[in-house]
C-alpha cells in the first residue's frame, strides 16, 4: 500500500495531521501505528500516562523533545524511544522545522477511535477539554495527566463528561 492510500485525520486544535499506517484492524489489535506530522509551533500535549499501552516514538524529520518520567531527551531524524505503559510522558518539536514522527501504541485498544473523534471534533470546533472528558470516560484506551492523583482525575473528568453528555458532546 503506497502512503497516499492510508487515511489522514487532521487534528487542527494540536497541530497535528496523523497518517494510519497500520489500523487497529489490520494488526487484529495488537498495536496502532501511524505518521503524526506536527507543526514546528505546536505546543505538545499535557504529561500523561497510558496505563495499558506503550507508546512508541519514531522520529522521521526534524526533532522532538520528549520527557520521559521527570527527564527530557532530545530525539532526531533516526531515534527511537518507547514509553512503558504507566510512565509519565510529553513531547513538542523541538527545532526550526515541523517535526514528522511514527508512533506505535502497543496494544491498540480503542486508539484509533480516540484519534478519529479528536479529529471530527476539531472540524466542528469542540475539540476541546468536555470532549477530551466524554473520551476519556467512554474508552479503554484511557490516559491520565502527570501528577494529578488518578482517583481524583476519575472524579473530575466524571464530572466534565456528565457536563459534556448534557451538551451534546459524544465519543
Amino acid at each position: 500500500m503506497r502512503h497516499e492510500d492510508h487515511e489522514t485525520l487532521q487534528i487542527a486544535v494540536s497541530g497535528e495531521t496523523i497518517t494510519i499506517l497500520q489500523s487497529t484492524e489490520m494488526t487484529g489489535g495488537a498495536f496502532l501505528q501511524f505518521e503524526d506530522r506536527i507543526a514546528k509551533d505546536a505546543p505538545g500535549p499535557p504529561v500523561h500516562q497510558h496505563l495499558k499501552q506503550s507508546e512508541t516514538f519514531s522520529v522521521k524529520h526534524g526533532a522532538v523533545r520528549l520527557k520521559v518520567g521527570k527527564v527530557w531527551h532530545v530525539l532526531q531524524a533516526g531515534d527511537s524511544c518507547t514509553v512503558p505503559a504507566g510512565v509519565p510522558h510529553t513531547f513538542r518539536p523541538a527545532g526550526t522545522t515541523d517535526l514528522t514522527m511514527e508512533v506505535t501504541f502497543t496494544p491498540a485498544l480503542d486508539t484509533e477511535r480516540f484519534f478519529r473523534s479528536m479529529a471530527k471534533a476539531s472540524s466542528e470546533g469542540k475539540a476541546g477539554l468536555l470532549h477530551i472528558a466524554v473520551l476519556n470516560q467512554t474508552l479503554h484506551s484511557r490516559f491520565y495527566l502527570g501528577g494529578v492523583p488518578l482517583s481524583l482525575q476519575n472524579i473530575l473528568f466524571g464530572m466534565l463528561a456528565a457536563f459534556a453528555r448534557r451538551r451534546g458532546y459524544t465519543a
